[in-house]
């Protein structure tokens, strides 16, 4: 049975929605019918069962499409056997301690994408989502963004947070422990919106397959900003977002009573500074693990 040969592992709220989009268009490519399996992360993870039961959904209305069984995972990738490059793209596998070793055990020779973003722009972006949700408010962001979680899976703990996921050079250093250079392609947040064409074709190249291929980027993916009127409201939504889907198709007008567009947010400038110097040092590093300039992140 067919197993991904190449895999999109991060960054969060860096792109990964729009280039996994692009990649779906080449014909040479077979993509994941679920975007973000997370299959690698799972091991023991005793609140598995409560997300696995959604998986007998139709794809449309999972909230957790997190694959733990083998079995399950492989038949992800049925049908792909006479694609040159299959794979799936799981945003958290690059901060996930363990994701990378796992990964070499099983996938030794699979090849990894990373996109990385301004760790504080990440972190707001990540914050900013959180609001639309309802889950913080920006009037407490100065404290909220620092605060950190720690979620047991098996016997291993894995720190979550809106800053550890910006800590780039100590995540890619697992990988580049149990993985060659070669088998890695990183791109920058920038790369991609500033030329995807031109990441597309590094892309190609990367994964073997013809890099003369076009595909449509006019499409953008998570950009709009919305947010409901009341948090409570937005709360209820989101946790019934079937129920949503469904009231907004037969009753558009309702949906935007719900939920409007709102100017996005900007990361204030005394917060801005205060995280720049927090992730500067790891930002050093990295530029030197990386080999690419990254003055304009330190600004």
């Amino acid at each position: 049975m067919s197993q991904p040969n190449f895999i999109v592992a991060g960054a969060q709220k860096a792109g990964t929605s729009a280039f996994w989009k692009m990649l779906k268009q080449h014909p040479q490519i077979f993509c994941s019918p679920i975007k973000e399996p997370t299959h690698w992360i799972v091991r023991d993870w005793p609140e598995g069962p409560k997300y696995m039961k959604n998986l007998n959904l139709p794809e449309s209305e999972r909230r957790f499409p997190i694959v733990e069984d083998p079995d399950k995972y492989e038949r992800l990738f049925e049908g792909s056997e006479n694609y040159p490059a299959i794979g799936e793209a799981s945003i958290t596998y690059l901060s996930c301690p363990w994701v990378a070793q796992r990964l070499r055990d099983n996938l030794p020779t699979v090849k990894l994408i990373f996109i990385l973003r301004n760790p504080k722009e990440r972190a707001f972006s990540h914050y900013l989502m959180h609001v639309q949700k309802g889950i913080r408010s920006l009037t407490t962001i100065d404290k909220d963004i620092w605060e950190i979680e720690s979620r047991l899976f098996g016997s291993q703990s894995w720190e979550f947070g809106y800053v550890p996921f910006g800590l780039y050079y100590e995540q890619l250093t697992r990988y580049f422990k149990y993985f060659p250079p070669e088998q890695m392609k990183i791109f920058l947040y920038e790369d991609f919106c500033q030329d995807p064409l031109k990441v597309m074709k590094e892309t190609a190249l990367f994964l073997g397959i013809d890099p003369n291929f076009e595909p449509n980027t006019n499409s953008k993916v998570n950009v709009s900003y919305r947010i409901s009127k009341k948090n409570i409201l937005h709360k209820f939504i989101d946790n019934n977002s079937i129920l949503f889907k469904k009231i907004a198709k037969k009753y558009p007008k309702v949906a935007k009573m719900i939920e409007i567009k709102q100017e996005k947010p900007k990361l204030d400038d005394n917060l801005s500074k205060t995280l720049t110097e927090y992730f500067a040092h790891d930002m050093t590093q990295l530029a030197t693990l990386i080999n690419r300039d990254l003055t304009a992140w330190l600004q």
